[in-house]
Protein backbone atom coordinates (compact mmCIF):
# COMPACT_ATOMS: atom_id res chain seq x y z
CA UNK A 1 0.00 0.00 0.00
CA UNK A 2 1.27 3.46 -0.94
CA UNK A 3 0.03 6.63 0.73
CA UNK A 4 1.23 10.16 1.35
CA UNK A 5 1.09 13.21 3.58
CA UNK A 6 1.46 16.81 2.42
CA UNK A 7 4.08 17.92 -0.10
CA UNK A 8 5.04 14.50 -1.37
CA UNK A 9 5.87 12.80 1.90
CA UNK A 10 5.20 9.27 0.59
CA UNK A 11 5.19 5.98 2.47
CA UNK A 12 4.96 2.30 1.61
CA UNK A 13 3.47 -0.37 3.86
CA UNK A 14 3.39 -4.13 3.39
CA UNK A 15 -0.02 -5.10 4.74
CA UNK A 16 0.85 -8.81 4.71
CA UNK A 17 3.51 -8.29 7.37
CA UNK A 18 3.50 -7.17 11.00
CA UNK A 19 3.67 -3.53 9.89
CA UNK A 20 -0.09 -3.52 9.45
CA UNK A 21 -0.44 -4.19 13.18
CA UNK A 22 2.29 -1.82 14.35
CA UNK A 23 1.63 0.96 11.86
CA UNK A 24 5.23 0.83 10.66
CA UNK A 25 5.83 2.10 7.14
CA UNK A 26 8.87 2.93 5.05
CA UNK A 27 9.41 6.46 3.82
CA UNK A 28 9.85 6.62 0.05
CA UNK A 29 9.76 10.40 -0.14
CA UNK A 30 11.48 11.43 -3.38
CA UNK A 31 15.09 12.42 -2.75
CA UNK A 32 17.90 12.71 -5.22
CA UNK A 33 21.67 12.60 -5.15
CA UNK A 34 23.10 15.53 -3.22
CA UNK A 35 20.39 15.62 -0.56
CA UNK A 36 16.83 16.82 -0.31
CA UNK A 37 15.77 18.54 -3.50
CA UNK A 38 19.26 18.77 -4.99
CA UNK A 39 18.75 16.03 -7.47
CA UNK A 40 20.23 14.50 -10.53
CA UNK A 41 21.57 16.65 -13.32
CA UNK A 42 20.54 17.26 -16.89
CA UNK A 43 23.54 18.77 -18.59
CA UNK A 44 24.95 21.25 -16.08
CA UNK A 45 21.72 22.18 -14.30
CA UNK A 46 20.68 20.37 -11.12
CA UNK A 47 17.15 19.05 -10.89
CA UNK A 48 15.43 21.03 -8.15
CA UNK A 49 12.44 19.21 -6.71
CA UNK A 50 9.31 21.13 -5.67
CA UNK A 51 5.99 19.48 -4.88
CA UNK A 52 2.58 20.90 -4.09
CA UNK A 53 0.34 20.30 -1.10
CA UNK A 54 -1.47 17.56 -3.07
CA UNK A 55 1.26 15.55 -4.78
CA UNK A 56 -0.19 13.19 -7.40
CA UNK A 57 1.18 9.70 -7.88
CA UNK A 58 0.10 6.66 -9.91
CA UNK A 59 1.13 3.03 -10.16
CA UNK A 60 1.93 2.04 -13.74
CA UNK A 61 -0.58 -0.11 -15.60
CA UNK A 62 2.31 -2.03 -17.13
CA UNK A 63 4.56 -2.67 -14.13
CA UNK A 64 3.38 -2.61 -10.49
CA UNK A 65 6.89 -1.72 -9.32
CA UNK A 66 6.85 1.51 -11.35
CA UNK A 67 5.52 4.69 -9.76
CA UNK A 68 5.05 8.14 -11.29
CA UNK A 69 5.02 11.23 -9.06
CA UNK A 70 4.35 14.83 -10.08
CA UNK A 71 5.91 18.01 -8.72
CA UNK A 72 7.60 20.62 -10.86
CA UNK A 73 9.04 17.61 -12.70
CA UNK A 74 7.50 14.22 -13.39
CA UNK A 75 9.67 11.61 -11.70
CA UNK A 76 9.69 7.83 -11.91
CA UNK A 77 10.67 4.94 -9.69
CA UNK A 78 11.03 1.43 -11.08
CA UNK A 79 11.76 -0.15 -7.69
CA UNK A 80 8.65 0.73 -5.64
CA UNK A 81 10.05 4.06 -4.46
CA UNK A 82 13.55 3.04 -3.41
CA UNK A 83 15.06 5.44 -5.96
CA UNK A 84 13.73 8.17 -8.23
CA UNK A 85 14.69 9.62 -11.60
CA UNK A 86 13.26 12.77 -13.25
CA UNK A 87 11.78 12.00 -16.68
CA UNK A 88 10.75 15.52 -17.62
CA UNK A 89 12.05 19.07 -17.63
CA UNK A 90 10.40 21.57 -15.30
CA UNK A 91 6.74 21.53 -16.41
CA UNK A 92 5.40 23.79 -13.67
CA UNK A 93 3.74 27.19 -13.83
CA UNK A 94 5.12 30.21 -11.94
CA UNK A 95 4.53 29.49 -8.21
CA UNK A 96 2.33 32.46 -7.46
CA UNK A 97 -1.05 33.93 -8.27
CA UNK A 98 -4.61 33.70 -6.93
CA UNK A 99 -4.90 29.90 -7.01
CA UNK A 100 -5.00 29.47 -3.22
CA UNK A 101 -2.94 29.86 -0.09
CA UNK A 102 -0.43 27.25 -1.19
CA UNK A 103 0.15 27.89 -4.92
CA UNK A 104 3.27 26.02 -6.03
CA UNK A 105 2.55 25.88 -9.77
CA UNK A 106 3.26 22.15 -9.81
CA UNK A 107 1.69 19.09 -11.43
CA UNK A 108 -1.75 18.31 -10.01
CA UNK A 109 -2.75 15.26 -12.05
CA UNK A 110 -1.07 12.39 -13.93
CA UNK A 111 -2.69 10.00 -16.41
CA UNK A 112 -0.93 7.00 -17.89
CA UNK A 113 -2.64 5.41 -20.87
CA UNK A 114 -3.67 1.82 -20.13
CA UNK A 115 -3.56 1.09 -23.88
CA UNK A 116 -0.25 2.60 -24.99
CA UNK A 117 2.85 2.14 -22.88
CA UNK A 118 4.84 5.36 -22.59
CA UNK A 119 1.86 7.67 -23.25
CA UNK A 120 1.48 9.96 -20.23
CA UNK A 121 -0.43 13.19 -19.64
CA UNK A 122 0.03 15.70 -16.83
CA UNK A 123 -1.88 18.83 -15.80
CA UNK A 124 -0.79 21.68 -13.53
CA UNK A 125 -2.18 24.23 -11.10
CA UNK A 126 -2.14 26.96 -13.72
CA UNK A 127 -3.90 24.96 -16.43
CA UNK A 128 -0.92 23.76 -18.43
CA UNK A 129 -1.32 20.33 -20.02
CA UNK A 130 1.62 18.24 -21.26
CA UNK A 131 2.06 14.84 -22.84
CA UNK A 132 4.84 12.41 -23.66
CA UNK A 133 4.54 9.35 -25.86
CA UNK A 134 8.07 8.14 -25.14
CA UNK A 135 8.23 7.64 -21.36
CA UNK A 136 9.46 11.20 -20.94
CA UNK A 137 12.13 11.36 -23.62
CA UNK A 138 10.14 14.04 -25.44
CA UNK A 139 7.42 16.34 -24.08
CA UNK A 140 4.84 18.46 -25.86
CA UNK A 141 2.61 21.17 -24.42
CA UNK A 142 -0.99 20.54 -25.43
CA UNK A 143 -4.25 22.14 -24.40
CA UNK A 144 -4.38 25.06 -26.81
CA UNK A 145 -7.62 26.91 -26.17
CA UNK A 146 -8.21 25.47 -22.72
CA UNK A 147 -8.76 27.93 -19.86
CA UNK A 148 -5.90 28.61 -17.46
CA UNK A 149 -7.57 26.83 -14.57
CA UNK A 150 -6.39 24.30 -12.00
CA UNK A 151 -6.42 20.84 -13.61
CA UNK A 152 -8.54 18.66 -11.31
CA UNK A 153 -8.33 15.44 -13.33
CA UNK A 154 -6.78 13.96 -16.48
CA UNK A 155 -8.03 10.56 -17.66
CA UNK A 156 -6.56 8.58 -20.55
CA UNK A 157 -9.29 6.46 -22.10
CA UNK A 158 -9.33 2.71 -21.54
CA UNK A 159 -11.40 2.23 -24.73
CA UNK A 160 -9.65 4.40 -27.33
CA UNK A 161 -5.91 5.18 -27.19
CA UNK A 162 -6.31 8.62 -28.79
CA UNK A 163 -9.00 9.79 -26.35
CA UNK A 164 -8.32 11.77 -23.17
CA UNK A 165 -10.62 13.57 -20.74
CA UNK A 166 -9.86 16.68 -18.68
CA UNK A 167 -11.62 18.54 -15.89
CA UNK A 168 -10.64 21.89 -14.40
CA UNK A 169 -11.80 23.98 -11.50
CA UNK A 170 -11.75 27.71 -10.80
CA UNK A 171 -13.13 27.62 -7.26
CA UNK A 172 -9.88 29.05 -5.85
CA UNK A 173 -10.70 32.17 -7.85
CA UNK A 174 -14.42 32.18 -6.96
CA UNK A 175 -15.17 30.89 -10.45
CA UNK A 176 -17.76 28.10 -10.30
CA UNK A 177 -18.30 27.54 -13.99
CA UNK A 178 -18.13 23.99 -15.37
CA UNK A 179 -14.87 23.12 -17.12
CA UNK A 180 -15.02 19.67 -18.70
CA UNK A 181 -13.34 18.62 -21.96
CA UNK A 182 -12.60 15.68 -24.26
CA UNK A 183 -9.94 15.19 -26.92
CA UNK A 184 -10.04 12.51 -29.59
CA UNK A 185 -6.60 13.26 -31.04
CA UNK A 186 -4.18 12.84 -28.13
CA UNK A 187 -4.86 16.33 -26.80
CA UNK A 188 -4.22 18.27 -29.98
CA UNK A 189 -7.78 19.71 -29.91
CA UNK A 190 -10.50 19.77 -27.28
CA UNK A 191 -14.30 19.98 -27.16
CA UNK A 192 -16.40 20.98 -24.16
CA UNK A 193 -18.55 18.36 -22.48
CA UNK A 194 -20.21 20.78 -20.04
CA UNK A 195 -23.50 20.24 -21.85
CA UNK A 196 -26.47 20.59 -19.50
CA UNK A 197 -24.39 20.31 -16.31
CA UNK A 198 -25.12 23.05 -13.78
CA UNK A 199 -22.40 25.55 -12.91
CA UNK A 200 -20.47 23.56 -10.32
CA UNK A 201 -16.74 23.03 -9.90
CA UNK A 202 -15.78 19.66 -11.40
CA UNK A 203 -13.38 17.66 -9.25
CA UNK A 204 -13.23 14.32 -11.06
CA UNK A 205 -14.26 12.59 -14.27
CA UNK A 206 -14.38 8.81 -14.63
CA UNK A 207 -14.80 6.71 -17.76
CA UNK A 208 -16.79 3.52 -17.26
CA UNK A 209 -14.29 0.67 -17.72
CA UNK A 210 -16.82 -1.68 -19.34
CA UNK A 211 -19.15 0.67 -21.25
CA UNK A 212 -17.63 2.96 -23.84
CA UNK A 213 -19.35 6.36 -23.88
CA UNK A 214 -20.52 6.15 -20.27
CA UNK A 215 -18.94 8.82 -18.07
CA UNK A 216 -19.32 9.95 -14.47
CA UNK A 217 -18.34 13.27 -12.96
CA UNK A 218 -18.07 14.42 -9.36
CA UNK A 219 -18.66 18.08 -8.61
CA UNK A 220 -18.82 20.26 -5.53
CA UNK A 221 -22.50 19.30 -5.15
CA UNK A 222 -22.91 15.75 -6.42
CA UNK A 223 -22.49 13.05 -9.07
CA UNK A 224 -23.70 12.94 -12.69
CA UNK A 225 -23.71 10.30 -15.42
CA UNK A 226 -23.69 10.54 -19.21
CA UNK A 227 -24.57 7.68 -21.53
CA UNK A 228 -23.73 9.48 -24.76
CA UNK A 229 -20.12 10.47 -24.31
CA UNK A 230 -20.78 13.73 -22.51
CA UNK A 231 -23.49 15.25 -24.69
CA UNK A 232 -26.13 15.08 -21.94
CA UNK A 233 -25.86 14.53 -18.20
CA UNK A 234 -28.20 13.15 -15.53
CA UNK A 235 -28.04 13.43 -11.76
CA UNK A 236 -27.25 10.42 -9.57
CA UNK A 237 -27.61 12.41 -6.35
CA UNK A 238 -31.16 11.67 -5.22
CA UNK A 239 -29.90 9.95 -2.06
CA UNK A 240 -26.48 11.61 -1.84
CA UNK A 241 -25.86 14.54 0.53
CA UNK A 242 -25.00 17.85 -1.11
CA UNK A 243 -21.27 17.57 -0.58
CA UNK A 244 -18.11 17.94 -2.67
CA UNK A 245 -17.31 14.69 -4.48
CA UNK A 246 -13.55 14.43 -4.87
CA UNK A 247 -13.08 10.93 -6.23
CA UNK A 248 -14.92 8.23 -8.19
CA UNK A 249 -14.03 4.67 -9.02
CA UNK A 250 -15.71 1.53 -10.31
CA UNK A 251 -14.94 -1.46 -8.12
CA UNK A 252 -13.12 -3.98 -10.34
CA UNK A 253 -14.83 -7.01 -8.75
CA UNK A 254 -18.31 -5.86 -7.74
CA UNK A 255 -18.82 -3.21 -10.41
CA UNK A 256 -20.25 -0.68 -7.97
CA UNK A 257 -19.56 3.03 -8.26
CA UNK A 258 -17.56 4.18 -5.24
CA UNK A 259 -17.91 7.85 -4.33
CA UNK A 260 -15.39 9.64 -2.12
CA UNK A 261 -16.53 12.94 -0.61
CA UNK A 262 -14.97 15.81 1.29
CA UNK A 263 -16.19 15.53 4.86
CA UNK A 264 -19.11 13.11 4.35
CA UNK A 265 -17.21 9.80 4.07
CA UNK A 266 -17.64 7.35 1.17
CA UNK A 267 -20.74 6.04 -0.59
CA UNK A 268 -21.40 3.09 -2.89
CA UNK A 269 -23.91 3.06 -5.74
CA UNK A 270 -25.12 -0.17 -7.32
CA UNK A 271 -24.80 0.48 -11.06
CA UNK A 272 -27.26 -2.26 -12.07
CA UNK A 273 -30.20 0.07 -12.69
CA UNK A 274 -28.00 2.72 -14.28
CA UNK A 275 -26.51 0.17 -16.69
CA UNK A 276 -29.94 -1.23 -17.51
CA UNK A 277 -31.31 2.22 -18.35
CA UNK A 278 -28.29 3.13 -20.46
CA UNK A 279 -28.35 -0.16 -22.34
CA UNK A 280 -32.14 -0.31 -22.70
CA UNK A 281 -33.40 -1.25 -26.11
CA UNK A 282 -35.87 1.61 -25.98
CA UNK A 283 -33.02 4.07 -25.70
CA UNK A 284 -34.36 5.35 -22.38
CA UNK A 285 -31.79 7.32 -20.42
CA UNK A 286 -31.40 7.88 -16.70
CA UNK A 287 -33.61 10.75 -15.63
CA UNK A 288 -32.46 13.35 -13.18
CA UNK A 289 -33.16 12.46 -9.57
CA UNK A 290 -34.84 9.08 -10.05
CA UNK A 291 -31.92 6.97 -8.78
Amino acid sequence: VYYEHQHGSMRRMDITQDSVLTGAAESIRPRFRGGEGAGETRGEDPIRWRSGWYTPFVISHFDPSTLLVGGNHLIRSTDRGESWTPISPDLSDPPQGPRGIVPFGTITMIAESPLREGLIYVGTEGGSVWKTETWGQEWKRIGSGLPKKWVSRVVASSHRPERVFLSQTGFREDDYRTYLFRSDDYGESWVSMAGNLPDESVNVILEDPSMSGVLYVGTDLGVYVSGDGGISWHSLSAQLPSTPVHDLDVHPRDGNLVIGTHGRSAFVLDRTEVRARLQGASGERVKSGDI
